[in-house]
């Protein structure tokens, strides 16, 4: 299954790297199955997407902002 993803490049003051990822959600997608798919914690899902209330409602259509680290 493939979907659709941006990514945003961003520098923090301390010179770290960051991509911000934007997923546009499909059918049968939640926020936790995202966040178990990425291995990212629900709530950090959640504190970056407040348009999605809670982490097991359907978002189909939906975007979905999460972080992902760079390996240094």
């Amino acid at each position: 299954m493939s979907c659709q993803e941006h990514k945003l490049y961003h520098r923090s003051n301390k010179g770290s790297g960051a991509v911000l990822n934007i997923r546009i959600a499909h059918d049968q997608d939640t926020l936790r199955k995202i966040a178990d798919e990425r291995r990212i914690p629900v709530g950090e899902l959640l504190a970056l997407n407040p348009h999605i209330l809670l982490p097991n409602q359907r978002i189909a259509g939906y975007p979905v902002y999460f972080y992902l680290r760079r390996l240094v």
